[in-house]
């Protein structure tokens, strides 16, 4: 008997000459590290999403360590986090030294956390819990939200599958203490690699971007366009 069935890529790349011009441009600009696009880039990614401050980085799974790091995530601490994910949602929390504390989904046909399977296992040591939306879905975000607030814990999102989804007019990654983004191949917005930190706290911004380069004051475009002081000091023990 034949049987016939779809094939159905996971993803394509739109790639034209807008997206190759782009590329050309920073090569002839000569900043092939953090530059006056990254700069840019951060100002109209952060606009789009509603809040106040993104930081780019190496990738979505660089963004999620970093804002676990810049909340304070260590040993004796507890982060709840779906069962249903990629394991990037899962592995910084482990190299903290944290425990990562699975809750179910809530069905096969919505498999995102919700504060029905999240509210029971929100213990004294919980830190925070790990919202990720799938497939620009992020059905419950918002009650969640309301329930990290109330029990006193740090909302982080991973929203790397939903980047120009809405809820109620808002995007993803702007309900949360923390939203997280991943540029990879296969993801809405592709360059390749990279991902991408948000935030309205003006201290978690700070503490992050001190350690996404080496916990230094500034780098090298900051003293470039005099943003920051031409002199640098390392404050802490950062990362590349």
């Amino acid at each position: 008997m034949h049987q016939s069935y779809w094939e159905i890529p996971l993803f394509d790349l739109d790639i034209g000459d807008e997206e190759i011009d782009a590329v050309l441009n920073v090569l002839k600009s000569r900043w092939l590290s953090q530059g006056p696009i990254t700069h840019k880039f951060e100002e109209e990614f952060s606009n789009y999403i509603g809040v106040r401050h993104a930081l780019l980085t190496s990738s979505g799974t660089t963004a999620l360590h970093l804002a676990y790091r810049a909340i304070g995530i260590g040993p004796g601490d507890e982060v709840i986090v779906p069962s249903f994910t990629f394991i990037a949602t899962v592995s910084p929390i482990i190299w903290l030294g944290a425990k990562p504390v699975f809750a179910d989904v809530r069905s096969a046909k919505t498999p995102l956390i919700s504060v029905e399977t999240v509210n029971p296992l929100i213990t004294q040591r919980t830190k925070a819990v790990v919202f990720v939306s799938y497939a620009g879905n992020s059905t419950g975000i918002e009650e969640l939200q309301q329930l990290a607030s109330t029990r006193g814990i740090y909302l982080i999102e991973d929203a790397s599958h939903a980047t120009g989804s809405h809820i109620n007019g808002k995007n993803p990654g702007s309900f949360g203490n923390i939203g997280c983004f991943s540029f990879f191949s296969n993801k809405t917005l592709p360059v390749g690699e990279g991902g991408a930190l948000v935030t309205n706290d003006d201290k978690i911004f700070e503490n992050a971007r001190l350690l996404r380069s080496h916990g230094m004051t500034s780098l090298s475009w900051d003293r470039f366009s005099k943003v920051f002081n031409p002199k640098y000091d390392v404050v802490d023990i950062g990362y590349n």
